[in-house]
């Protein structure tokens, strides 16, 4: 079934998964949509193209993105809680002031030149991602797990804390003023900040 872009983005507007689940058109796309102060809940995404698309204070409440192209994209402001990208594609995608909470990033299909810039990740999953130019800076990821990232990029004033790290390859990396607490694995570049006592 052919849906119109025009529909596509009333749908994500307001959550009706139906119009995805009878989608067989395989080229669908919202390319330079754009999205201000939507609420999205409760609805699998999948089988369009994002690209080019804004989306600027949206709230993203248990909504998954399956195999999304995003690239190109923006998100400003906008905050996730119980999300899934599976094999998005994340390519000069940006994340600007965006909050993830318990949000999982699983199997990146392309990840050159992303932007993650003043982010913050709560109790998230980004697993399996190859960084390309990738910039991560003034952001905050806390608890969670970061497995099976390696490429890259940049990492600029990026905090761990407590998280579950497991094979995270930093050795091709530009790391800068980044720190880590309470994690059993430090990454290469990172400093260890334990045993700190806060000033009051």
């Amino acid at each position: 079934m052919t849906i119109n872009s025009k529909d596509l983005i009333k749908a994500i507007r307001t959550s009706d998964e139906s119009i995805f689940n009878r989608l067989t058109d395989k080229t669908a796309s919202i390319s330079g949509a754009g999205f201000k102060g939507d609420h999205i809940a409760a609805i699998r995404i999948h089988g369009i193209a994002c690209p080019d698309t804004t989306w600027e204070n949206c709230i993203f409440n248990d909504v998954e993105f399956d195999a999304i192209d995003f690239q190109n994209a923006k998100f400003t402001s906008c905050s996730f809680h119980q999300c899934r990208f599976n094999q998005p594609i994340l390519a000069e995608t940006v994340f600007e002031g965006c909050v993830f909470n318990h949000t999982a990033f699983i199997d990146t299909e392309d990840a050159e030149a992303l932007v993650i810039n003043n982010c913050q990740f709560q109790e998230s999953i980004i697993k399996n991602i190859h960084f390309i130019d990738t910039n991560i800076t003034s952001s905050t990821y806390t608890q969670g797990e970061l497995t099976d990232i390696d490429g890259e990029g940049t990492l600029k004033s990026f905090v761990l804390r407590d998280v579950a790290i497991s094979h995270f390859d930093t050795s091709d990396m530009t790391v800068l003023a980044c720190t880590a607490s309470s994690c059993k694995t430090l990454p290469s570049g990172f400093k260890s900040v334990e045993g700190r006592r806060r000033r009051v």
